[in-house]
């Protein structure tokens, strides 16, 4: 069926006992794996690329409020 919920990684742990409370399965730790150091994401991105992105992801930067 349709998606009822959808959740952001930035609020991982506290979407993901949304999703378990809405299911109305026990809450459990959401685990952590695979994590890696790394900077800020903006910073990989030069103007012409952020265009691309600003202009193929625009619903979803609209949609959750984004901005880039």
């Amino acid at each position: 069926g349709p998606m009822d919920f959808i959740g952001k990684m930035e609020n991982a742990k506290e979407d993901f006992s949304t999703v378990c409370r809405n299911l109305g399965i026990e809450k459990t730790v959401l685990p952590v794996l695979n994590t890696t150091t790394h900077e800020h994401y903006r910073s990989y991105y030069d103007d012409a690329l952020k265009r691309k992105v600003e202009e193929f992801c625009k619903p979803e930067i609209d949609s959750f409020g984004y901005t880039f």
